[in-house]
């Protein structure tokens, strides 16, 4: 166990300051679970249960037990927190675990246990061999109760506690978080305290914006857009083509400064010949969340994902919008597990046609994940080419994605990164950190970032693509170290997974640059506005590309579910908080915790805390993030957070 535990703090993104009382606290739950597990098995065998069954049962324990740490210190390295209850049970999906799982990990973690094997193996030999044990029921059960108590009950604050927990205990911990369900498993949510009306304060007030009524609290009708908004042919509807990037964040991107250089150069090719957003950010911390806003211009609910939870959640956004407004085709396309997720559940209703691995031809390329991104590429420009227009497709590459393996038809291989891999002497200051999987992650990106280069060379030919406005975006980061660059506080570790790059790109867009903050949530409105539809919409998004209708006081929200914090970031100042507990009842309200304000342009890494020098924008930021924590999650479980439409009744779901 200590091993493993020394394995989570080498490789974490964000580990503890206090690495050893960070250990002890740990392997002290790790004494208590054992010794309880001893006494109990122990106890048995007084009354009446054989030596050697006592023995076996052990080993089965103690081997569990480390199989479960081992298998909770991948999930801790892969996501650089605690999961919340979704992504935990996303990762008991078998695409995850087979598309996950890396040959030399496997090979690690069975000489770990062979090892450990051997070690009980001996040790159960000695012991059916002794005369007597210092081991009994009793001694055992005080043991585990002072280990409990150690662990449990002192009031010792650890940095970074939460990722020490014994893996068992942190389980259930994770289960225990979100709301009750209904009987169908939604969420059920009572009405929120707060005025549900609250929730337009998410949405920016300049121009302002006329509301549709109290039903709907967020549906209004299109703002005019101002002369200076770029505009394409009239009378054109435009095909629209999100391309969204699996774990392509920005800080690898070139054209946003990234390091090191050359990892992305179509995407930087893209960046100067089309519209970039300086500062963009995802919403969530998992594709559906990404997906969810990109269509509908909502953030992602705190306590569950929307696509898995509830499919047929009744939402207007741009599908619906879209089939109203005479779009005549709506794609999904993947080149991994569309059923991950219960996308099928979420897309069909809504009358998209989708694609997955299963429609790709056996013999292209595929890692565990899916195939290859250029397979994707290739199989999209195919499938645009036989869709009707007006269209609207997404694509969701896969190839980015940990364990990072490059597909066998990547035409070029960005270098391996030099420098030492973080180690002993980091810690003495005498190396610059390189995360253990920093390199594969960065030769990944770069195939991804070939793959989009092969797809807009496709593309470029078909008839369809001057009528098409391209989105480029990642749908969120990873907790991986960069290129020798330390992440030291959560503010940066935020920060790392939340931007990403967002581009506009058509041939019938000048390029330009749009300053943000910016977020997924502001992608369908612009869309909306470049296509000329003017029909009643739902959302928080504005209109990207109008310069009369960019706030710049106007903040954008982000929510990490590994470490339940929500982020709220304005032009320079940055708001973050954790949710305290969990809720165990309709009626209880979460509170927050860790709060902390900081000026994101003189101190990034969030050191220096403002919350009592700028009392009046945290009390703002601070009713922010309760309306998101509170209001949120009820509009959309209680079919809240569309518009009162009758144009496309059709397309909104139904329970």
């Amino acid at each position: 166990m200590l091993a493993v535990r020394l394995y989570v703090h080498l490789r974490s993104p964000l580990p503890s300051v206090q690495p050893v009382r960070w250990l002890a606290f740990g392997l002290a739950e790790d004494l208590a679970i054992a010794a309880l597990g001893g006494a109990l098995f122990l106890a048995a065998a007084r009354f009446g249960r054989s030596d050697a069954w006592t023995r076996v049962a052990f080993s089965a324990l103690a081997l569990g037990l480390l199989v479960a740490q081992i298998v909770w210190s991948e999930v801790l390295v892969f996501f650089g927190d605690v999961p919340s209850r979704d992504e935990l049970l996303a990762g008991t999906n078998l695409t995850f675990a087979r598309g996950s799982v890396a040959a030399p990990a496997l090979a690690s973690a069975a000489l770990v246990l062979l090892l450990f094997g051997f070690l009980l193996y001996l040790a159960a030999r000695r012991a059916k061999n002794a005369r007597s044990g210092w081991s009994s029921a009793l001694r055992l059960s005080i043991i585990a109760s002072a280990a409990g108590a150690a662990s449990f009950v002192l009031p010792v604050p650890v940095h970074r506690r939460e990722t020490t927990r014994n893996a068992l205990v942190a389980q259930v911990r994770i289960l225990r978080q979100g709301p009750p369900s209904d009987s169908t498993g939604v969420p059920a949510f009572p009405e929120p305290r707060i005025d549900p009306a609250a929730i337009r304060e998410l949405a920016p007030d300049a121009p302002p914006r006329e509301y549709l009524g109290a039903e709907f609290p967020l549906a209004h009708r299109a703002l005019p857009r101002s002369q200076s908004a770029p505009t394409l042919v009239a009378g054109l509807r435009p095909n629209l083509v999100f391309l969204l990037l699996e774990s392509v964040r920005a800080e690898e991107v070139g054209a946003y400064g990234g390091n090191p250089a050359g990892v992305t150069p179509n995407l930087d090719r893209l960046a100067r010949e089309g519209v970039l957003v300086e500062q963009a950010y995802c919403t969530g911390l998992q594709t559906p969340d990404a997906e969810l806003a990109l269509w509908y211009g909502i953030y992602p609910n705190p306590y569950a994902l929307v696509i898995t939870r509830d499919p047929r959640a009744k939402l207007t956004g741009l599908p619906e919008l879209l089939r109203s407004s005479g779009w005549r085709s709506l794609l999904f396309i993947h080149n991994g597990d569309q059923t991950f997720y219960r996308r099928v559940s979420f897309y069909r209703p809504r009358g998209f046609q989708t694609i997955d691995g299963s429609d790709f031809p056996r013999d292209d390329p595929r890692t565990g994940w899916g195939y290859s991104d250029r397979a994707l590429a290739r199989r999209a420009v195919e499938t645009l080419d036989r869709a009707r227009e007006p269209f609207a497709a997404l694509a969701l590459t896969v190839s980015n994605h940990h364990p990072f393996q490059v597909p066998a038809d990547a035409h070029s291989h960005f270098p391996l990164l030099p420098g030492p891999r973080r180690g002993f002497l980091t810690y003495l200051g005498l190396e610059q950190p390189l995360g253990l999987q920093t390199g594969a992650m960065v030769q990944t990106i770069h195939y991804t970032d070939e793959a989009i280069g092969e797809f807009f060379r496709l593309a470029s030919s078909r008839n369809w693509y001057p009528r098409t406005v391209f989105v480029i975006t990642g749908d969120h980061g990873l907790s991986i170290l960069p290129y020798k660059r330390p992440i030291n506080t959560v503010p940066a570790l935020t920060e790392l997974r939340h931007r990403v790059p967002l581009i506009f790109y058509s041939p019938m867009l000048a390029p330009a640059r749009v300053r943000g903050p910016a977020s997924h949530v502001d992608v369908p409105e612009t869309l909306l506005g470049l296509a000329g539809i003017e029909l009643p919409r739902s959302g928080v998004g504005r209109d990207l590309l109008d310069p009369g209708q960019l706030d710049p006081e106007h903040p954008v929200l982000a929510w990490s579910a590994p470490g339940r914090r929500i982020t709220v970031l304005g032009q320079r100042s940055t708001y973050q908080a954790s949710l305290a507990g969990e809720a165990h009842s309709p009626k209880e309200v979460v509170p927050l915790s860790e709060e902390i304000l900081f000026d994101r342009a003189t101190d990034p890494d969030g050191t220096r805390n403002l919350l009592a020098l700028e009392p009046r924008l945290a009390e703002r930021f601070r009713r922010l993030a309760q309306i998101f924590v509170e209001i949120n999650p009820w509009l959309v479980f209680a079919d809240r957070s569309g518009a009162p439409s009758p144009a496309f009744p059709e397309a909104r779901g139904s329970r």
